[in-house]
């Protein structure tokens, strides 16, 4: 133990060590303060992005939510009206004061409030920004970009440096010296391939392509290189996944069923322009407006189909006014986040809380696509776009359809006479229809049928999602030869039926009609011997069917009757009446429906074989039984129904051929006027019909059936797709708070925020057509007068998409430019200049390099738009060219790579994982464009997919190793490998996809059929071209995977693995056999399973390389 005096000494020694290291932190404290005093405040930097956080959701731009009248946002009102700010007197100034208050009462943002209260720090810097003058800057988003100077900095162009660096190194190179950084080396060339491959055609480089560039020694060389890859036919398409995420290009809806529709025609077209080098200016304008362009080409009209993108309903109960509201907002959301970079979606309801948008903008915007032709609810109706040459044909083949159908409508005395004898034989049987009351009725999921006295059968209590219906009668007629079934509104049923789903929609996916027949004799013999009995029921041997249905009662022999040519008062698109007796008992995406032709009766008829019963006995009673499968879902059963009989020749007959859909619902209501005083529309129902069936014009229709028959084959190739229609604009008014119910908002017309400029119409009117200019001056500039003084004196013009266009590539405006190159950056380094690509505006990122960005937007606009010029500057670039790789040091000041002393390494895009896979593996076709493809997809996980059930059948062939930019994009069940690495669904504008690093990403890449297929199919190559030994094989894939040698270590552990999988599958040739036969691709003949399997095992582990999924 110490002595008391030496505890004393100790404990002064220990305080006074504590008063220097406090003195010391003083210290260090004061130089932080006084190197933080000398960096100026920046409006825009510093305090602009406190203000949004903190202050703008109550005193901002938000006319309706704002508090106090007061707004933050403009000088005017903060300094000058409410004089919270005193410029230079940071204590004399009330922002201050609140904002530094503990009182819940005064203090700023409010107690409990959601907006982020200020910090020491942040306080502190207000208070420097008001004492300093507490000068405003507009936003920089918003400020029209002019070219600044080049930094001169060591290695800049001209400057004397061994290295020369591009302008856009100048710029960063500045940065990195302000923050004590310098560049990364150069990346190996093997990496530099690599990462242009990726980044340029979203495909891996051949081990050829490798070998040819590493050992060029051209100074060219890499220069050579980019040219090579961007005019590679491959670079559209990877430009094209990121430009689909972006409009939310997708096969389907989106709502409700999420049904498929056509749209490849639009993704080829997005590839094409980016491997033509289209102009941005040009594409922005044929999107928007390709429909309305003089003269509009096929190509024009396809890019027009943009428009169309949005997701639609085709939902029964849906409101068409609230869906139209629906999709004019998303119009608005999608084409100011793509080309303005800016968040409108909140100024649907209200002032945009942080920036100049206002609500008016908003529906102002929406107004421009008030004229697109389109379905609010329902199916979209594709149209086709054939070339020139391809509409002369079809004219050519329409003029022959309409000859021969003239022919057909031609009256004579011969048609005439045979008309009337015919109406006359319909006349005299016409009541031939005898009603079948059910003797017995059951529903299989408990609803209750009740047998009502015209003989209908009612359903009600329980009304289960799907049902199966049983049907039982007795008759003695002998020799039907048809049923008629009625489907039958009914005030009880929701919406007055005929169905009992909430809208009364109903479908029915198989009728089984049987007859029965009582034997007691035992089950063998029944079989034995049911030929004849089924001879005694058709009356006919050649129609007789063997085998009792399963399911029927002892001592009964259930006959399946087949019945044929049926027709319909109604059929809803595909889902007709033929489909409820095609034998498809389990289906659920077919069957006969009749929505919307909802709350309101229907019939059909459906005609036997032969005739049925004919040898029943004096006495005697057949016995029927129908089965009605209702697979469809959504309580989509029958509500009422009804079944007749007759054993004449019925009257109705398949009857939709020229078009007349509902004839058979008229007829009867035609044929009861006689001849001789129906009205013409009367008479031409009769007289359509009796052509369309009867047997003296056979020969006529025939010819007719043969001329439609090869113009629908001339136009089965010609694609369908979604494009833009201009009609009549509809009106667009404001809506209070959203609300689509609410008609009591200003009326709009079509119009640009001015806050960023104003052009108006009659500017854009006279602007050069983009076939011939492109480029900064491919629009008029404000003040044209090259309108003529009538045109000026006269109201202007309605505004229309194609002003629309113009206003947004016009020189003026300080946005578009800026977003596009901020993407185009996004692809050569993973991440913008602007990290909130969606978001340029207050809640967004500033720009990392804000000189740099608005030199690249200057030159994108004033080099005509030139998307691939600019890609060649930044891949050329020192700044691009760096390794990734940073020591400790750079990584913990820099960790996010914001200041650009190094690349960026990340994984690869969704698609792009597939593509590497197939395209090392020697899989990959490289078509380029055509409709989606289907790749393998688990079973099941279309389970829950309505609205149709439907059922996902696999391509196959070459479509099952395409490009995954042609993947089918279901919107609500996207690809779950898609899906597993971050795909979008797309239901929205999509800027930055997230990069997530989950076990299920790595169990699709292990287990995924399209990788198991992959690795199988490299093990193939492993065997047939990479030698004779392990070593050698195992050498061959890492060059194919990876275009390097394998370390010995890596060599020692796959050898390792592949004999331990040898000896595996030696014991178990089952299961060699089973992971070898996985995929579409045939297994070589020649190659033994068991050392195939091993290496496939082999391939997996490369495959599954980290660095494999790996942009370096």
């Amino acid at each position: 133990m110490l002595a008391r005096g030496s505890q004393s000494i100790l404990c002064l020694l220990l305080l006074l060590g504590l008063a220097g290291a406090a003195d010391r932190v003083s210290a260090a404290e004061a130089v932080n303060k006084a190197a933080a005093e000398a960096v100026t405040v920046d409006f825009t930097r510093d305090i602009r992005p406190l203000l949004s956080n903190s202050c703008f959701a109550c005193h901002g731009p938000d006319e309706a939510d704002r508090q106090a009248d007061l707004r933050l946002d403009v000088r005017d009102v903060a300094v000058d009206e409410m004089g919270v700010i005193v410029p230079g007197d940071a204590e004399g100034s009330s922002l201050l004061e609140r904002i530094m208050s503990t009182d819940p009462d005064e203090q700023m943002p409010p107690a409990g409030s959601s907006q982020a209260a200020l910090s020491q720090d942040q306080i502190e810097m207000v208070r420097r920004w008001i004492d300093a003058g507490a000068e405003y800057a507009e936003h920089w988003a918003y400020e029209k970009p002019t070219r600044p100077e080049v930094p001169e900095v060591a290695g800049t162009t001209g400057a004397a440096a061994a290295d020369p660096v591009s302008e856009i190194d100048a710029f960063v190179a500045q940065r990195l010296a302000g923050e004590g950084l310098e560049f990364s080396p150069a990346a190996d060339r093997r990496t530099l391939i690599r990462r242009l491959s990726f980044d340029l055609l979203g495909l891996p480089p051949s081990p050829e392509e490798v070998h040819e560039f590493v050992a060029d020694a051209r100074p060219d060389a890499y220069e050579r290189l980019v040219d090579r890859l961007l005019a590679s036919p491959h670079f559209g398409e990877r430009m094209a996944i990121a430009w689909l995420d972006l409009v939310r290009y997708a096969d389907t809806n989106g709502i409700h069923g999420d049904n498929v529709r056509p749209h490849s025609p639009y993704r080829d077209y997005v590839i094409a322009a980016f491997n033509d080098n289209k102009p941005f200016d040009r594409f922005t304008i044929e999107q928007l407006a390709g429909d309305l362009l003089p003269e509009a080409t096929i190509e024009e009209k396809i890019a027009s189909g943009y428009n169309r993108l949005n997701m639609t309903t085709q939902e029964g109960g849906a409101q068409p006014k609230e869906y139209r509201a629906k999709y004019a907002a998303d119009r608005v959301r999608n084409v100011s986040s793509v080309w303005l970079g800016s968040t409108l979606a909140c100024a649907e309801c209200h002032d945009h809380k942080y920036d100049p948008f206002t609500t008016k903008d908003f529906y102002t915007l929406a107004a421009y696509f008030a004229d697109i032709k389109e379905t609010a609810v329902g199916k979209q109706e594709p149209v086709r776009l054939p070339t020139p040459e391809q509409r002369v044909q079809i004219d050519r083949l329409n003029q022959r359809v309409a000859e021969a159908r003239k022919v057909l409508m031609t009256q004579t005395p011969e048609l005439d006479a045979a008309q009337d004898e015919w109406e006359a034989k319909l006349a005299a049987r016409r009541a031939d229809w005898r009603i079948l009351r059910p003797t017995h009725v059951a529903s299989a999921e408990g609803a209750t049928l009740t047998v009502q006295k015209d003989g209908s059968v009612l359903a009600s209590g329980t009304s289960p999602d799907v049902d199966l219906y049983t049907v039982e009668f007795e008759t003695d007629l002998a020799g039907i030869t048809a049923f008629r079934f009625e489907m039958l509104a009914d005030e009880s049923l929701p919406n007055k039926g005929p169905g009992r789903s909430y809208s009364g929609s109903l479908v029915i996916n198989e009728m089984e009609m049987v007859v029965v027949q009582h034997d007691p004799r035992d089950r063998q013999e029944r079989h034995e011997q049911q030929t004849a009995a089924d001879r005694a029921v058709t009356g006919a041997a050649d129609r007789a069917v063997t085998g009792a249905a399963d399911g029927a009662a002892d001592g009964e022999v259930e006959l399946p009757l087949q019945l044929h040519n049926p027709s319909a008062t109604y059929e809803a698109g595909g889902y007709t009446a033929a489909h409820a007796i095609d034998g498809k008992v389990e289906a659920v995406d077919r069957g006969w429906a009749i929505a919307p032709q909802l709350s309101i009766s229907h019939e059909g008829v459906f005609h036997t074989q032969g005739p049925i019963g004919v040898d029943l006995a004096a006495g005697e009673k057949l016995k029927l039984r129908v089965r009605i499968h209702q697979n469809h879902g959504t309580e989509r059963t029958l509500g009422r129904f009804r079944f007749a009989a007759t054993t004449s020749d019925p009257t109705y007959k398949a009857v939709h051929a020229g078009g007349v859909e509902k004839l058979a619902k008229n007829l009867a209501d035609a044929l009861a006027t006689p001849r001789a005083e129906r009205d013409e529309a009367a008479a031409k129902i009769v007289s359509t019909y009796f052509r369309e069936n009867t047997p003296v014009l056979d020969e006529a229709r025939a010819f007719v059936e043969k001329c439609e028959a090869e113009r629908d084959q001339f136009l089965r190739p010609i694609p369908l797709l979604l494009v833009s229609e201009a009609v009549e604009p509809r009106m667009m008014r404001v809506l209070p708070r959203g609300n689509w119910l609410d008609d009591s908002g200003e009326v709009v017309s079509p119009a640009t925020p001015e806050f960023l400029f104003s052009l108006a119409s009659h500017e854009t009117a006279s602007a050069p057509d983009p076939h011939e200019v492109s480029g900064a001056e491919a629009t008029t500039e404000p003040g044209s007068d090259n309108d003529s003084v009538a045109e000026s004196e006269a109201a202007p013009p309605r505004a229309t998409r194609l002003d629309l266009a113009r206003w947004l590539v016009h020189g003026d405006n300080p946005l578009v430019s800026r977003v596009m190159v901020n993407r185009l950056w996004k692809i050569a380094f993973g991440t913008g200049l602007v990290k909130t690509g969606e978001d340029f505006g207050s809640q967004g990122a500033l720009p990392t390099h804000p000189e740099l960005l608005d030199y690249l937007a200057v030159e994108y606009r004033e080099s005509g738009w030139d998307t691939k010029a600019l890609l060649k500057r930044i891949v050329m670039s020192r700044t691009y060219r760096q390794a990734s790789l940073a020591d400790a040091e750079a990584r913990r000041r820099d960790p996010f790579n914001e200041l650009l002393a190094r690349q960026s390494r990340f994984r690869l895009e969704a698609e792009m994982v597939r593509d590497n896979a197939l395209a090392v593996s020697g899989l990959l076709v490289r078509k380029i464009g055509g409709r989606s493809v289907r790749p393998y997809q688990p079973a099941g996980y279309y389970e829950h997919l309505n609205f149709p059930k439907r059922r996902y059948d696999a391509d196959q062939g070459e479509s099952q190793y395409r490009r995954g930019v042609y993947t089918h994009w279901q919107r609500t069940f996207l690809h779950p490998a898609l899906k597993a690495f971050d795909a979008p669904t797309r239901e929205e504008c999509t800027a930055n996809r997230p990069r997530s690093n989950t076990p299920l990403a790595a169990l699709v890449l292990l287990n995924d059929p399209t990788h198991v297929e992959a690795a199988r199919a490299l093990a193939t190559r492993m065997l047939q071209q990479g030698g004779s030994t392990a070593e050698d094989r195992i050498a061959f894939a890492f060059r194919q995977v990876l275009q390097r040698e394998p370390s010995e270590r890596e060599r020692e552990v796959v050898a390792r693995v592949t004999q331990r999988h040898l000896d595996k599958y030696r014991g178990d040739e089952a299961a060699a056999r089973h992971l070898v036969s996985i995929g579409d691709t045939p297994v070589a003949e020649d190659l033994d399973p068991v050392e195939l399997a091993a290496y496939t095992s082999a391939a997996r582990i490369i495959m599954n390389l980290h660095e494999t999924i790996t942009r370096n």
